[in-house]
């Protein structure tokens, strides 16, 4: 019965979406210097053998894990395995440069290929206007079709931006030990356990996966529906 109100719900959703998906999200985790960064590149279609780096980037974005807001870039170069993202402030003054390549190996050895990776890391650097340089990681989390405006899955922007604030709530309750909470707006009770715990602090409600089975906050640790209600939890 669950499964059939969920299938009903993003039917509904689907039909109150804009018309036609316009691309592919492809979703980064890593970091920059010390800080926790999460990067979306925005392409025509996911990667392909016979499209290789030639699809076109409709947009970039990143975000800081402890604020989790989206920071437009802009695309300055995108030749072969290399690409350059400048960052602007609201004056569209010149804040800095994401100086990024697609490696060919994982150069700290967690995904290991016998053949050349495509788009699964980035590395490179972020240089500020004053010459200032960090490294800079990335390794993909995940992909999902979506618009060029921030709309994912069968969601518009502003409706994926609606649900993902629910979900931020959720998440900023259960780290907090916001029990009350937890129940009045989400009829949930957190496992207490010192595993799902720590499991669930590395996970980020942000940019998540989403599916027909509706969206999914780390590596399946929690599934909501469409309206961000807890319908699953792995313990």
């Amino acid at each position: 019965m669950r499964k059939l109100v969920l299938m009903l719900s993003i039917a509904l959703c689907l039909g109150a979406a804009k018309p036609g998906l316009a691309g592919w999200h492809s979703e980064y985790t890593g970091t920059l210097g010390d800080k926790e960064i999460g990067l979306t590149i925005i392409k025509e279609k996911p990667f392909s053998k016979e499209k290789k780096f030639g699809d076109s980037i409709l947009a970039t974005k990143y975000y800081y894990r402890e604020q989790l807001e989206d920071i437009p870039l802009k695309q300055k170069s995108h030749a072969g395995r290399d690409i350059v993202l400048e960052e602007y402030d609201a004056e569209n003054n010149l804040r800095g440069a994401f100086k990024l390549s697609f490696q060919k190996q994982d150069p700290k050895g967690i995904l290991k290929s016998k053949d050349d990776l495509q788009e699964s890391v980035l590395t490179g650097t972020w240089q500020d206007t004053d010459g200032n340089e960090q490294a800079v990681y990335l390794r993909q989390t995940h992909g999902v079709t979506g618009e060029v405006d921030g709309g994912r899955c069968w969601m518009t922007a502003d409706r994926y931006k609606e649900v993902q604030n629910k979900i931020k709530r959720f998440h900023a309750a259960v780290m907090n030990k916001n029990a009350e909470l937890l129940r009045t707006e989400f009829n949930y009770e957190a496992p207490t356990s010192e595993r799902w715990l720590k499991s669930f602090s590395e996970t980020t409600p942000h940019n998540m996966f989403c599916n027909y089975k509706g969206l999914m906050l780390g590596r399946g640790l929690v599934w909501f529906d469409p309206d961000g209600n807890v319908i699953q939890q792995t313990k």
